[in-house]
């Protein structure tokens, strides 16, 4: 399949990722151990990545309830758990098990591809100008004197997601890939990239536990991060039941 763009009649558009070498991670004596090692990767197969996040509009195209606490068409659906996004991917496809009359599926994206199509063949550390934060790098998160707290210090203050038609693209037309919401990937949390498949494919082996927990892995950062955390590799790990207004999700897709 060679189309570079595909759309589907709920407003979904998936953008082909073009096959090559890249890197993932970075290296570093201060680097915490969850975004080393850089390591290189080659993605051969096949896939395509939403354009956007998922909005609710499109969340609802297939007649799921919106759990969005900033529930607006056009803005990423978010307070997404992995569970639900997983359980709404499978409705997907159901409602289209062809797409362009090639039979596919519609999965989560792995961490490899996702940092591969986020980098769009960049190799530095942090994105450039094809990323708008609208000022958010130059500040604290969320203008509070404790970052990170979501409740106190972002949304008090009318931080929220997004339109997705605001949000910069990337070079290979990507938007929003950094700074909107969290994005569920397809993996098990693991602190390094050291076990990573150098070829996109999905992580073996159980995921690192908090709180008695299994984590799976998110990327891309949300509305609230720290400018400091505003890179290709940030990551995080999250169990299948957590999610706040943080959590979002991006769709791959690919023949079967």
């Amino acid at each position: 399949m060679t189309d570079d763009k595909i759309k589907l009649d709920n407003g979904i558009i998936l953008l082909r990722i073009p096959p090559g070498s890249g890197i993932i991670g970075v290296n570093g004596i201060f680097q915490p151990a969850r975004n080393k090692p850089k390591i290189d990767v080659e993605i051969s197969h096949t896939y395509y990545l939403s354009e956007t996040p998922i909005t609710s509009q499109q969340w609802k195209s297939i007649g799921m309830r919106d759990p969005s606490r900033f529930s607006d068409a056009v803005t990423p659906v978010e307070s997404v758990t992995r569970r639900l996004a997983l359980a709404w991917i499978v409705k997907l496809n159901k409602k289209y098990p062809t797409v362009n009359g090639i039979r596919g599926e519609f999965r989560l994206p792995t961490e490899v591809e996702w940092e591969y199509a986020a980098r769009a063949g960049d190799r530095s550390k942090k994105p450039g100008r094809d990323y708008d934060f609208l000022g958010m790098n130059v500040g604290k998160r969320g203008g509070g004197m404790v970052q990170g707290s979501l409740e106190a210090n972002f949304i008090a203050a009318g931080g929220k997601p997004r339109p997705v038609a605001n949000l910069s693209a990337n070079a290979w037309g990507l938007k929003g890939m950094i700074g909107d919401v969290a994005e569920h990937c397809a993996d098990p949390y693991i602190e390094t990239n050291s076990s990573t498949p150098r070829d996109g494919s999905v992580r073996k082996g159980r995921g690192n536990m908090f709180h008695g927990k299994e984590m799976f892995a998110q990327r891309g950062g949300s509305f609230d991060i720290n400018p400091k955390d505003m890179t290709y590799y940030w990551k995080a790990g999250v169990s299948d039941d957590d999610a706040d207004a943080r959590d979002g999700m991006r769709i791959a897709w690919g023949p079967i």
